[in-house]
């Protein structure tokens, strides 16, 4: 990319310049505003002013600068006192916009020889306009994951009284990942300054219209947008982007609507996500959706908006290393900790359950609190799989007695069973939606519901017999499923589609888990092999074989920042290690005295709990500096 120096003046003829000059060598206009910013390129011209790639010296980065100068329809500048205080009231709000992942963050807002600027963040990236042009058409998932991404930023502008007015495929930029933003969301709605500004026109010239044309709602093209006018602007995008086919020419004046299934080109998709798109797009406001929270929850996601939770209890034992207490009330097959840190949930049992006094249960431990805790108990059989809805409003339970069960964490009660599985549950993953449940079992068979509804939503058999793990990425889109064909499969969750497999162990797939930025899986193996191994799923190549168990590896986690990975064993052991250093960082403790069923890292990963046969759960204590070292275990009594 050309680092140059392009004239801010609007009249200047020959408005290209070295970067080394101060002034355009043709009109003697200063090239560098603010003493920091410098234009480079010119992205666009328009009534309200220009749009420059520019870039801002202090930091050593690229920016857009964006030149403000309304003018009427004659060519006449506007350049009263109310434009001015329009325009710094509008750059107060894009400043607090700007600290959003999804939204362009504001640098800088000035006036300089009689012009106005905005200077925000430059999203390196390709607008979902030229990605249809240049790939085609959007599949479901692909539109689904879209509106999944985008909804939650419209929630976010309606909690600012922001309406954006102004959505469309060129307004999407799907950022290109690099060193620096490898976690951040990819997709980025952009130009809230061209939206806000024209509020300006609103007052200097009534009746022009906002926003853009095939996209901008009805109530907008009237000069009366509400919040539904961006869910409408979103809606159309996505009809764009399924079909290829321009606004215009899917609307319809006869019928007065949008006629978009004819144009699906043999990829017709899902009744739901038509009926969806048809309440995102009803030109009658009250037969279209009215907030995003309503379309998110019909596209199945219970909690779309949850709050930023620090985890607020201390796992510290009060002043004891080791605390041994043990109950006799059944093994612990699985643990999980709730999003906001408050719960640890257990699941566990026996085979003959009370007859021999083992209790089939899920526990719900108080963290900070653990002699404090409520027992569920409506499973007939162990419990094999717990975990926490992202929300932490709901526990899902899975057992050997071949159900579901959907917990109320606020009344503590059971709000629903799912039935469906002729064999014992292996397994079962919440997706970070938080909308559906995968669940596994010893008959090979995969299910997919609805954790709203509790509807079966998709089934799968497998010929290779027993599932043993089941793991969801990270964004919901892809599942990895190990069992007794010594394959580790990874499948697209809205087919149900397998993409490939995985190689190199050399007994049953045990465990899965994907690393938190789902770039990562790690597999652990029975007990012929008892390796782990860390597949690179880019590449779909094997990157470590990491070995120190003895005996079958029997479930694995990654650290909530990714950097560690821990791992229970048939060996009775909890082994944690280091992943991506030049010298691998290794910890095993060894004080459960029956196989190690289960492992899970609190939120913020200060603590480790593990849950064996030998009827405890264990709480190893990481010191801050994250070096492994050992501060010490509680041994959690499981009686009353």
């Amino acid at each position: 990319m050309k680092d140059v120096a392009y004239c801010f003046n609007p009249y200047c003829l020959y408005p290209d310049n070295s970067k080394q000059q101060t002034k355009c060598q043709n009109c003697g206009f200063p090239l560098i505003i603010a003493q920091q910013y410098r234009a480079c390129k010119l992205l666009a011209s328009g009534r309200f002013g220009r749009t420059f790639l520019g870039r801002d010296i202090s930091q050593s980065r690229f920016c857009i600068i964006k030149q403000f100068f309304p003018k009427t329809e004659e060519g006449i500048l506007l350049n009263s006192r109310k434009a001015k205080q329009l325009f710094h009231s509008e750059a107060k709000r894009l400043q607090q916009l700007g600290h959003h992942a999804q939204i362009p963050q504001l640098y800088d807002h000035l006036e300089q020889d009689s012009y106005h600027y905005i200077v925000q963040e430059w999203i390196n990236g390709e607008n979902l306009a030229t990605e249809l042009y240049s790939k085609g058409t959007f599949s479901e998932r692909e539109i689904r994951k879209l509106l999944k991404s985008l909804l939650p930023v419209l929630h976010y502008l309606q909690e600012a009284s922001v309406i954006h007015r102004d959505i469309k495929p060129e307004n999407i930029i799907r950022r290109r990942p690099n060193a620096t933003n490898q976690e951040s969301p990819e997709l980025v709605l952009v130009d809230f300054g061209a939206a806000k500004l024209a509020s300006l026109s609103e007052i200097e010239q009534t009746g022009t219209i906002i926003g853009s044309p095939g996209y901008a709602a009805p109530e907008q093209v009237y000069g009366k947008p509400t919040f539904a006018s961006d869910i409408y602007s979103l809606g159309v995008t996505c009809l764009h982007l399924l079909t290829g086919v321009s606004p215009f020419d899917l609307y319809t004046p006869l019928e007065n609507k949008l006629l978009w299934r004819d144009y699906l080109k043999n990829a017709p998709i899902s009744d739901s996500l038509a009926a969806i798109l048809d309440g995102m797009t009803a030109f009658d406001l009250r037969q279209r959706y009215s907030s995003p929270q309503q379309v998110l929850s019909a596209l199945g996601v219970l909690s779309p908006l949850p709050s930023t939770l620090t985890l607020k209890k201390d796992f510290t034992p009060e002043n004891k290393s080791v605390i041994k207490l043990s109950s006799g009330k059944g093994a612990i097959y699985s643990l999980d900790f709730s999003g906001d840190g408050n719960f640890l949930a257990s699941g566990g049992g026996g085979e003959w359950g009370r007859l021999i006094g083992k209790d089939n249960c899920v526990r719900l431990w108080r963290v900070g609190n653990w002699q404090t805790h409520s027992k569920l108990t409506q499973h007939a059989a162990p419990i094999t799989a717990v975990q926490f809805t992202p929300d932490s409003r709901f526990l899902i339970s899975g057992s050997r007695d071949k159900t579901i069960k959907v917990w109320n964490l606020q009344t503590q009660q059971l709000d629903k069973t799912l039935k469906g599985h002729r064999s014992e549950i292996t397994s079962l993953q919440v997706s970070s939606h938080g909308d559906v449940i995968l669940t596994g079992s010893t008959g090979g068979e995969i299910i997919l519901w609805s954790l709203q509804t509790g509807q079966l939503l998709d089934r799968l058999t497998l010929e290779q017999g027993a599932i043993y793990a089941l793991s969801l990425s990270p964004d919901g889109e892809y599942f990895a499923l190990g069992g007794s064909d010594l394959k580790v499969q990874v499948w697209e969750l809205q087919t149900f589609k397998p993409l490939f497999s995985l190689t190199g162990h050399t007994d049953i797939v045990s465990s899965l888990n994907f690393s938190p930025n789902g770039k990562y899986l790690a597999s652990g193996s029975g007990d012929w092999d008892c390796s782990i191994k860390l597949w690179d799923l880019a590449t779909q190549k094997r990157l470590q074989t990491i070995r120190g168990h003895k005996w079958a590896v029997n479930s694995l986690q990654f650290s909530p920042d990714g950097q560690y990975l821990a791992s229970g064993s048939s060996d009775k052991t909890v082994q944690v290690v280091s992943l991506f250093r030049e010298k691998r960082l290794r910890r095993c403790w060894s004080r459960h005295q029956a196989p190690v069923n289960t492992v899970v890292f609190s939120p913020n990963g200060s603590c480790l709990a593990s849950g064996s046969e030998d009827e405890t759960i264990r709480l190893w204590m990481l010191n801050s500096s994250q070096e492994l070292s050992y501060q010490g275990e509680a041994s959690i009594n499981l009686a009353l």
